[in-house]
């Protein structure tokens, strides 16, 4: 009760604007619900991957059922395009925090129902980025973002833990951003390891986005090998393959530009 009669009352003495639009966004997060509504959501997703497929359904993509990744399944609930990408941007490349509430904001809802169709997991384990980049950065924005969805209001009920000491980046890969799908794999492979055993836990791996899903694949064969039950992957969003297209039938592209 405290907490909600603080939100409305901060919201109530400085309102927060939409980034999109200028509204006011009559919430506590800078992005109002007609804009949300306007997103590219990735609605029609292989449950494993989550990698858009207009045949999508309760079978995995063709991919997955040759080569079943290591993680169980991927709840990704947004297209990286336009403005998402640019939501996940400003945050990690220009340190712009605000965007944490925005973006945990966008992952609340469908995480709910991930919790409510796989249980609630044991652990939240954000991906680790070597100490060397963290230190540049200064953050850890799959950190900040697990912590951030812990205390979000249709989350908190579940009392989420968040372990980022359990996982580290043992070697600094360069980054993924611009290699090809198998360079990556080559570039992550062994880049992680885990402190301690994890024997019969259900752990659910943070990230803000899932490219190839050579760093999640990496790090859940890690978690995996130390014992765990299950691991299932949480991002705000999936980039489409490079030759794919939005399926017919899903949210397009906002054409909202920023405000």
């Amino acid at each position: 009760m405290v907490n909600k009669y603080l939100e409305w009352l901060l919201d109530q003495l400085a309102p927060c604007s939409c980034q999109l639009c200028g509204q006011a966004t009559g919430r506590p997060v800078a992005l109002c619900e007609p804009c949300q509504r306007s997103l590219a959501c990735n609605s029609s997703a292989c449950p494993n991957c989550a990698l858009p497929s207009a045949e999508a359904g309760e079978l995995p993509c063709g991919h997955c059922q040759q080569q079943p990744p290591a993680f169980a399944s991927t709840t990704a609930p947004y297209l990286y395009t336009q403005p998402v990408d640019g939501f996940i941007k400003q945050l990690k490349f220009s340190a712009d925090l605000c965007q944490l509430p925005v973006l945990a904001e966008l992952m609340s809802r469908p995480m709910a129902q991930a919790l409510r169709r796989h249980g609630r997991p044991d652990l939240l384990v954000p991906v680790p980025l070597h100490w060397r980049r963290q230190w540049r950065r200064g953050f850890n924005q799959a950190s900040l973002l697990a912590r951030q969805l812990r205390h979000h209001p249709l989350l908190r009920d579940w009392s989420l833990q968040v372990d980022d000491r359990l996982c580290t980046r043992r070697r600094a890969t360069v980054a993924q951003h611009g290699l090809a799908p198998e360079q990556r794999r080559h570039n992550i492979r062994q880049a992680f390891s885990c402190r301690e055993y994890v024997s019969d836990l259900h752990v659910v791996i943070v990230d803000d986005v899932m490219t190839t899903g050579a760093t999640v694949e990496a790090l859940a064969r890690e978690i995996l090998n130390q014992g765990a039950r299950r691991v299932d992957v949480w991002c705000c969003a999936r980039t489409p393959a490079p030759t794919d297209s939005i399926p017919s039938g899903q949210c397009k592209p906002s054409a909202v530009t920023p405000y």
